[in-house]
């Protein structure tokens, strides 16, 4: 492991620095363009790196497999994965925490100053409550935090923000903690955890609602029913608001509401540099535009505000299954169905299973009428 880490580690200086000593030779290629035969990264013999202006790719050998990259950028973002999975490994070696600047011992890090400045409490491993606050949804998702900030105010957030940069220390922010990927939580880095921050405030009068980030559907639903009044969430009550509204959002009100993101009307929001904006048409509309679908990259996002509809108390809708021989003909009547529609229906079609045996796969219709 110690030799693989190694080569990877000198993989990756000389993609930053091609020019860099570390035995490369260089090849001038008809494009003009600099490429280099890495002989250390492995004794087995040159390996094959070609080139021209329109087409570059460059052949790596890692293990047992070769692996074709576009670019240099490319190859060096797989090799930092690849070198980061190595140090993740709880069998190979003790928890580290790396950076392309510095490796510094997790367990040796200092949290305390963390501790004191935010309100709600800083678990670390071994904490009670620790093993519950890392678990999301995605029960296959197994990672473990250095520490995990439970932020209760936007000032919680800047400064598990300022104490993450100041460590090098990897970021994940949980709101509902529903991602299938697991993109709330990290191994080895700092978990800010958004799902105490639940506060819902509804104005029936303009048909508006403001939520934290820490909010459900369940619960933005169960808010604004008070009031007659829906947008559209996801489709399992336990998704999160925040994850849903920042990657579009699609649930059982599309057909009348739209997206969850033609509802948005604003975003707050706290930039990597821990400065408080808010996002509209009217505030920063290019970050609005951005936020709308493109995954919540451009900080932490606090807090939502949505356009509500008049929708409920009651709605009719579920599950029509039917035999997976039958899925032709389920899925030639969805087609002459969904042709004329109105806006008040949503409906699915998909083939899909109730349970893990063969017999079990079915053909399904889901619908909602509002």
């Amino acid at each position: 492991i110690h030799s693989y880490g190694g080569q990877l580690v000198t993989a990756l200086c000389a993609v930053k620095e091609p020019n860099h000593e570390f035995g490369f030779q260089h090849i001038q290629t008809p494009g003009d363009r600099r490429l280099t035969d890495p002989k250390c990264l492995s004794g087995s013999g040159q390996r094959t790196f070609a080139g021209d202006r329109e087409e570059k790719s460059v052949v790596v050998p890692i293990g047992s497999h070769s692996y074709l990259y576009n670019d240099y950028s490319d190859l060096a973002m797989a090799l930092q994965d690849i070198w980061m999975s190595i140090l993740r490994n709880r069998h190979i070696m003790d928890r580290w925490s790396y950076s392309m600047n510095s490796i510094a011992p997790i367990h040796q890090m200092d949290f305390s100053s963390l501790e004191a400045t935010v309100s709600g409490k800083v678990l670390l491993p071994g904490d009670t409550d620790y093993e519950s606050a890392r678990r999301v949804h995605n029960g296959m998702i197994d990672r473990r935090p250095a520490a995990i900030a439970r932020c209760l105010v936007n000032a919680d957030v800047v400064d598990a923000l300022a104490f993450a940069q100041a460590n090098n220390l990897e970021v994940a922010v949980r709101g509902g903690g529903h991602n299938v990927a697991g993109r709330a939580v990290c191994d080895d880095g700092l978990m800010i955890d958004l799902s105490l921050m639940k506060g819902t405030w509804v104005d029936p009068g303009r048909q508006r609602v403001q939520v934290q980030a820490g909010e459900t559907w369940g619960e933005f639903n169960r808010a604004t029913q008070l009031h007659g009044l829906a947008a559209t969430g996801g489709a399992v009550s336990s998704t999160g608001v925040a994850g849903l509204t920042l990657g579009g959002g699609f649930g059982f009100l599309s057909g009348k509401c739209g997206y969850t993101i033609d509802n948005l009307r604003a975003v707050e929001l706290i930039t990597a540099g821990g400065e408080v904006v808010r996002a509209s048409d009217e505030e920063n509309p290019e970050l609005f535009w951005g936020l709308r679908g493109d995954g919540g990259n451009f900080g932490v996002a606090t807090g939502f505000e949505f356009d509500l509809q008049k929708i409920g108390p009651e709605v009719h809708g579920g599950m029509i299954a039917h035999p997976f021989a039958a899925a032709t003909d389920m899925l030639r009547f969805y087609r002459d169905l969904t042709t004329d529609l109105p806006d008040e229906f949503t409906i699915l079609a998909g083939l899909t299973h109730a349970g893990d045996s063969e017999v079990s796969k079915l053909a399904a219709i889901v619908t909602c009428h509002c």
